[in-house]
Formats: structure tokens, C-alpha cells, sequence
């Protein structure tokens, strides 16, 4: 019966789907900022553009619903897709999980460009080995349209697995669209790329190296849709990031900085990106979630302590496991002892303030 609901709604709507620019991203970290930039930048771009993932749905007037996962299920997919072509919309930037394609809530959706951002260990709970989780990402590139353009993480060692007949690379290292230079402060990021043989600066608010990554990947997608290089460059710096991604709050002297943070990867360029702008200490309330990949834990513990001059260890999203079952998981090896724990949230995010 699944099936036959799948072939129903790509049968009944690849019409629609077909007239739609589709942009799937897809890549441990970075979607959901990257597919927010790229929905803001078309929208005030006046290319109106909806976005469906991890924040929910969005038209341009912001936020109309929840949703209960990354991607949602196919008729409820299908559904909001169709609400915002009949809204007049003709872009939708799609956060693509893994865990969706394999579930095939996804199937039948064509893309026009699929973004590859990166791949560290996360949901081995459900794919068992970093190579199915890679594969399971392959499937949304085996869906690009006759025309689509792939455009990869030039750094990341997996990006190869991603290539199609039409590819465009990002990076620092190399790549179509590669970063010359960055000038980081406490208010913002200013960095200078290459494409095409001509350079531009670019004048950012969002701060670290993965947020140019995920700056330069939206730059690289506006571009190919052939918007006027000046206008892109015009509109950057009225970008935000996410709420609770690289979020500061002003605090007396201090910064208090809230992240979504929640992978070995994540974890680690978060605090690559605030060390270079804090003059004194850094102090991190965090956890792990229950009921996913138990052997990130002790990686992300291992990181902040030794990474930061203290640790509060808290519960995060427990799920149905026992919190301290998590912690004593994240404790499993643990060499380093600045940390304490403090299972309720509110009273270990009280002490970290204090």
C-alpha cells in the first residue's frame, strides 16, 4: 500500500514537481542554515521561495507550520509543495535526510540542484555503517533532473561519491567557487572568493569557517540561477543565521552563545568558530540525545573538555532513555576532569551563567 501511495503522488503531481526549481541539500551539518540563507536570499531577492526542513515549513512570510521531522512524510511533502505552487511559488529549497530516503518520503521528487555539504558521523542508530549512511545520501543526487548541477564540498573527502554529469565545487582548499581569504570578529565574517576568474568580497554576519562554508555553497546556487552577481552580493548581509545556530546573547561583559550542535563534527567547529573571538574563558552546558548513536557520546565529551576550561553535563533530549544512562556514556574513557553534572537543564544552563 506504501507503494502504491508513493506512485500515486508522483504520478497525480510530477506535473507541478516539474515546473518547480527544487534545491535539495543533504550533508551531516549545514543544511538547514544553508537552505534558510538560500530562502532568504531568493525572497528578498523577489524570486518568492518556500522551505521545507528542520525549522519547519516557510513561505515568505515566515513560518507557517511545524513539522515532525526533517522530511516530512511523502503526502505531507507532496501537500506542502503543492500549497506553495499554488501560492504562486516556483522555488522550494528542500533539507534532504538521510533517514527520508531511505524511508522513500522523498520519492519522485526531482531536483534542479542537490548540495552536498559534508559527512561526519551521525545517525548510526539507524544506518549501522558510515558507508550506508553515505550510500543513502547518494539518492537524492540519483534524482537530479536531466539538467540538474550538483554543487559539492570541494574539502570533504566523500564529495567524489556525490558527482553527476554536471558538477560545480565549493571550497577552501579548490573548486569553482573557492575562498581567497577570511577576516573574522565578534560581529562578523568578511571573506573573498574566486568564480569564473573575477573576485568579490562578501560581508557576512554569520561567524566561522562552516558558516562561509554554508554562505559560499547559497552564493553558488543563486549564481547558477544566472541573479545578478551584484544583487547576491547586495542582499548577503541581511542574512541570519537560524534561531539556535551561533545565536549571542550579550550578558554583562560576557557572550552567552546557544547552538543546535549535536555531532562530533558540529560540536568541534562551533568552538573552532567562538575561541578566535573570546578574550576569556569558554564555558559549554551540553548533552547528547537519548535513543540515538550511543559512540558519539565520549567523542563529543572528549572534545569540549578538552577543548574549553569547563563542562556542565546536562540532559539534552532524553527520548525514552534514562539521562544518566546518556551521561555515563559520555563519560565512558573520559581522561580529562573539568566538568561537573547537573542533569536538570534549567539549573545546569543557571550554573553556567553564574
Amino acid at each position: 500500500s506504501d507503494i502504491k501511495t508513493i506512485n500515486k503522488f508522483a504520478m497525480n503531481y510530477s506535473e507541478y514537481i516539474n515546473e518547480m526549481n527544487i534545491i535539495g541539500l543533504t550533508g551531516t551539518n549545514g543544511k538547514t542554515t544553508t537552505a534558510y540563507l538560500i530562502y532568504q536570499a531568493l525572497n528578498l531577492l523577489n524570486d518568492d521561495c518556500a522551505y521545507i526542513g528542520t525549522l519547519g515549513y516557510y513561505k515568505k512570510e515566515g513560518k507557517i507550520m511545524s513539522l515532525p521531522n526533517t522530511s516530512p512524510d511523502i503526502c505531507d511533502l507532496y501537500e506542502l509543495i503543492i500549497d506553495a505552487y499554488d501560492s504562486g511559488y516556483r522555488n522550494v529549497v528542500l533539507e534532504v535526510s538521510s533517514q527520508g530516503l531511505i524511508k522513500r518520503r522523498l520519492e519522485g521528487i526531482k531536483y534542479n540542484y542537490g548540495i552536498f555539504t559534508n559527512l561526519t558521523q551521525d545517525h548510526l542508530d539507524e544506518h549501522k555503517t558510515m558507508e550506508n549512511y553515505a550510500k543513502a545520501k547518494r539518492i537524492m543526487f540519483d534524482n537530479l533532473k536531466d539538467n540538474g548541477i550538483s554543487i559539492l564540498n570541494y574539502d570533504d573527502k566523500e564529495s567524489k561519491r556525490y558527482e553527476t554529469k554536471n558538477n560545480i565545487y565549493y571550497g577552501f582548499n579548490n573548486g569553482d567557487f573557492k575562498v581567497l581569504e577570511t577576516t573574522y570578529n565578534n560581529q562578523n565574517t568578511i571573506f573573498k572568493y574566486s568564480y569564473n576568474n573575477n573576485e568579490y568580497s562578501v560581508n557576512s554576519s554569520l561567524l566561522g569557517d562552516y558558516n562561509v562554508y554554508n554562505m559560499l555553497s547559497c552564493i553558488a546556487v543563486l549564481t547558477l540561477m544566472n541573479i545578478n552577481i551584484n544583487d547576491i552580493l547586495k542582499n548577503i548581509p541581511l542574512l541570519k543565521s537560524a534561531d539556535g545556530r551561533l545565536d549571542i546573547v550579550k550578558y554583562d561583559t560576557n557572550s552567552i552563545i546557544v547552538d543546535y550542535a549535536h555531532t562530533p563534527d558540529a560540536i568541534s567547529k562551533v568552538i573552532s568558530a567562538i575561541k578566535p573571538i573570546t578574550k576569556g574563558n569558554l564555558y559549554t552546558v551540553f548533552g547528547c540525545t537519548g535513543d540515538r548513536d550511543r559512540t558519539k557520546r565520549p567523542i563529543m565529551m572528549n572534545i569540549v573538555t578538552s577543548n574549553c576550561k569547563y563542562a556542565i553535563v546536562t540532559m539534552d533530549d532524553p527520548h525514552n532513555e534514562d539521562p544518566m544512562h546518556v551521561v555515563d556514556d559520555m563519560l565512558e574513557n573520559n581522561k580529562n576532569n573539568n566538568y561537573e553534572v547537573i542533569i536538570n537543564r534549567g539549573d545546569a544552563i543557571k550554573k553556567g551563567i553564574s
